[in-house]
């Protein structure tokens, strides 16, 4: 018995969708759970914790970069091969070819191609808005063009939530219409049950029914299959050793990307502003304060590099030096930020001043006084012009709360990296211990 069949979706076009499913639905699980560290949006943190995401920020970030990479692979891949196979026809919301016969309708009505080309630009604009958000230093003015860093976290979570209305919508949709347009995107061909005339088209042609069911058959399987290969590769991944909070292939690809933006690295600074601000900073987090501290017996130990010679610092001799006022947002990896005015010597020129200027190794330790809280910061990040040791912050000196008598303020860092309470700074050409690095996230955690 001969049925009617319908070329619908290329194997590219196959490959890309199911890719897709997969890939997103990883980065808005792990998107999730870095949201849950500031949700200050429209999702409750109670929703978070019932689902179990709480506490797993230095978790979500790294799960999240590696897959939103692939999303940006396979969607240029997508883009690359609507446009050399003219398969863009088929998907943009246009009525009529540029020869002016017109499009055919039996593969997309023009209501799903709105719906396609729409989300084909939310997903470039969920990439250019998560781009503008993990860089927005280096990439200031993308992060400035899109409205400023906290505006980008908005619309990124926007984008986030119509992507999901677009699953479940998607989801709905694909059955209503059945088996046989769902398996049409699992095989490539469709059952036609009525032709519009007596003439095949182009994309239909006859088939046994036998033969029609033996192919599908083994189409379907070979997506199965590789449907488990990718179950399984996750689970590799979740079960792998654990190197410092996460699996050990999220932490090697962490340390890839860190290396390329470390590769990039410029002297781009914050953007400033010229009015200074006042009023109660914002505070966050209190390991390696020590609240009975005396300022005036406080004394930094500075290793002097390639020697075991220690140079101790004071107070007094801090406030001696040249000082410097900025007033630029302060960026927590949790995901606020805020406007500050910070005061103090710029490590170059405490550098300068104390002549540890020459050679100077890839790395530099900083330890609290207590020796709870360690960071470990890439030299040239410590070179830049908008890292001080701060002294005072929105006009006022440091409170213990604050990370008094000295604390460090990297503009190129996240908060997390601007230890408090400094008591030791060396140097190292190997990556030293840090803190927040041993418990899941990068160590590099540059903007």
């Amino acid at each position: 018995m001969k049925i009617t069949v319908r070329k619908k979706h290329p194997l590219a076009i196959r490959w890309n969708h199911w890719i897709n499913f997969p890939v997103l639905t990883v980065m808005i699980w792990s998107g999730l759970m870095i949201y849950w560290a500031n949700d200050i949006y429209f999702l409750p943190g109670a929703w978070l914790d019932f689902l179990g995401l709480q506490q797993r920020l230095g978790e979500g970030m790294a799960w999240h970069f590696p897959f939103a990479l692939l999303f940006a692979v396979n969607g240029l891949c997508y883009v690359v091969f609507l446009i050399v196979s003219g398969q863009w026809r088929h998907v943009l919301p246009i009525r009529r070819t540029d020869h002016g016969s017109s499009i055919d309708a039996t593969k997309y009505n023009i209501m799903q191609r709105y719906a396609y080309t729409a989300i084909l630009l939310l997903g470039g604009a969920a990439l250019i808005t998560g781009l503008a958000i993990y860089k927005p230093i280096q990439l200031g003015w993308l992060t400035e063009l899109l409205g400023g860093y906290s505006a980008v976290r908005y619309q990124h979570f926007l984008i986030t939530n119509v992507f999901i209305a677009f699953f479940a919508v998607h989801i709905v949709q694909v059955a209503r219409a059945g088996w046989n347009g769902f398996r049409a995107m699992i095989t490539g061909t469709e059952r036609v049950e009525k032709l519009e005339s007596a003439v095949l088209g182009i994309r239909e042609f006859e088939v046994s029914q036998f033969d029609f069911h033996r192919q599908n058959r083994r189409k379907i399987l070979t997506w199965i299959s590789l449907g488990f290969a990718g179950v399984f590769g996750l689970r590799a991944i979740i079960n792998a050793d654990d190197e410092r909070g996460v699996p050990w292939p999220l932490r090697r690809f962490g340390e890839w990307t860190d290396s390329i933006w470390k590769a990039q690295f410029s002297d781009r600074r914050a953007i400033v502003r010229s009015e200074p601000v006042t009023g109660v900073p914002r505070l966050n987090g209190d390991i390696g304060i020590t609240s009975t501290l005396d300022k005036t017996l406080w004394r930094m130990a500075v290793t002097l590099p390639h020697s075991n010679d220690i140079l101790f610092v004071s107070l007094a001799d801090l406030e001696k030096l040249p000082q410097t006022t900025e007033t630029f947002e302060f960026k927590c990896v949790e995901g606020w930020s805020e406007w500050m005015t910070f005061s103090g010597v710029r490590f170059v020129d405490f550098l300068s001043e104390y002549k540890i200027t020459s050679d100077l190794p890839e790395f530099t330790s900083l330890i609290s006084v207590d020796g709870g809280y360690y960071v470990a910061m890439d030299t040239k990040s410590m070179l830049h012009s908008q890292t001080l040791l701060c002294l005072a912050m929105n006009g006022k000196p440091l409170e213990p709360s604050q990370g008094a008598p000295v604390r460090l303020v990297a503009a190129v860092k996240y908060g997390v990296k601007n230890i408090k309470q400094i008591g030791q700074i060396s140097f190292s050409d190997k990556i030293p211990a840090d803190y927040w690095a041993e418990n899941g996230y990068s160590e590099y955690l540059g903007l």
